[in-house]
């Protein structure tokens, strides 16, 4: 990954800048974690430059959260613009994801689990949330 304070802080302000633009409820930083499904520390410490050692999967999570196209956190570091998810991509979800952020954070985590799995996690956490009610 690269090295260099200045990018990390590029990165931190395009993050902050994305955030918001997503929702504006989203400048509560708090609220766009729990939505996202992300860590709040994380989140925070990538937006605040703290620290530069991130694993591929946690840029993946936050690519994901930020509604861009994988790679787009390395594109930034390089100095160069990220790529927002297509509206097809964000609006091309099954039924049963339905417009549920949590859902829909769950689906694009393609490269982690096989769509089954997926499904059945999103049908599972239907069901646990109905039986709460």
């Amino acid at each position: 990954m690269i090295d260099n304070a200045e990018s990390w802080q590029r990165l931190a302000g395009e993050l902050i800048d994305r955030r918001v633009a997503l929702d504006s409820r989203f400048s509560n930083r708090r609220l766009f974690c729990q939505e996202r499904g992300i860590d709040y520390r994380t989140v925070s410490d990538l937006e605040n430059a703290r620290r530069d050692n991130y694993g591929r999967q946690t840029l993946a999570k936050i690519e994901r959260a930020y509604e861009w196209a994988p790679g787009s956190v390395r594109t930034i570091l390089e100095g160069k613009e990220p790529t927002p998810l297509s509206a097809g991509r964000r609006s091309g979800y099954p039924d049963f994801v339905g417009d549920d952020p949590f859902f829909r954070h769950i689906w694009d985590a393609d490269e982690l689990a096989s769509p089954a799995e997926r499904e059945m996690t999103v049908r599972l956490i239907k069901a646990a949330r109905e039986a709460r009610q």
